[in-house]
């Protein structure tokens, strides 16, 4: 802290914990709109996912005599188009957030591991209010983690949904052009959509991998 910024030397003392506390604010209030942008990009490409599984369970059931062939045409098209905005925005949110995700996924496995190292040093020692105090910290890394990597499950389980959507449509109600339509849904949707920071695929499978790394991280350490 340079001397430089200090105001008047009894109030020296204020002016650092004002200052603390200033910066503390503000990256608190960094970290809620960087998170709460990271949770609306989520709900909004799982919403738009669920529109194009309903539209196409729709079409189940159908019988030529009901529905002409040009409205299913035209609902076949408008169906593909939001598929295909919807897989465009999720490249969207894996290329704004996945730098950061990488970025957060090893600094949270730095501090997990070494969380985990304080809490078994911890209990060697008997120290009740050094473990209260490690498992408090570790509960909330841990929850934080958990959030980021459901949004990843929750992009994969909206993709998957648009897949078996498509997959158990009637395909015997439907004539050749709008078969054709479908096929090109099921061709893209096969291929699992999914929000990646680096090499790194956010999911369940993944959070469990950080807790496990961790853990071994940790008893190396302490070995």
């Amino acid at each position: 802290y340079s001397k430089r910024w200090i105001v008047h030397n009894n109030a020296q003392r204020f002016q650092e914990i004002l200052h603390i506390w200033s910066e503390v604010c503000y990256c608190a209030i960094l970290y809620i709109a960087v998170m709460g942008l990271y949770l609306w990009s989520i709900q909004h490409a799982c919403g738009m996912y669920s529109i194009v599984s309903y539209r196409l369970k729709k079409l189940r059931g159908t019988s030529p005599t009901k529905r002409h062939d040009s409205k299913m045409m035209l609902d076949l098209v408008n169906v593909v188009a939001k598929h295909q905005a919807a897989i465009k925005y999720t490249d969207v949110v894996r290329e704004t957030f996945g730098r950061l995700f990488y970025a957060l996924h090893l600094g949270s496995l730095a501090c997990l591991s070494l969380m985990l190292l304080a809490l078994l040093l911890s209990y060697r020692t008997s120290s009740t209010i050094s473990i209260l105090r490690t498992l408090a910290s570790g509960a909330m890394f841990f929850q934080y983690m958990f959030y980021l990597n459901y949004g990843g499950e929750k992009i994969i389980e909206s993709s998957n949904q648009v897949f078996l959507a498509t997959y158990y449509v009637q395909l015997d109600t439907l004539s050749t052009d709008a078969r054709k339509f479908l096929l090109m849904v099921i061709m893209r949707s096969s291929r699992t959509n999914n929000l990646t920071g680096g090499t790194i695929t956010l999911s369940f499978e993944n959070y469990t991998k950080i807790i496990n790394r961790s853990w071994s991280f940790a008893t190396v350490l302490l070995t």
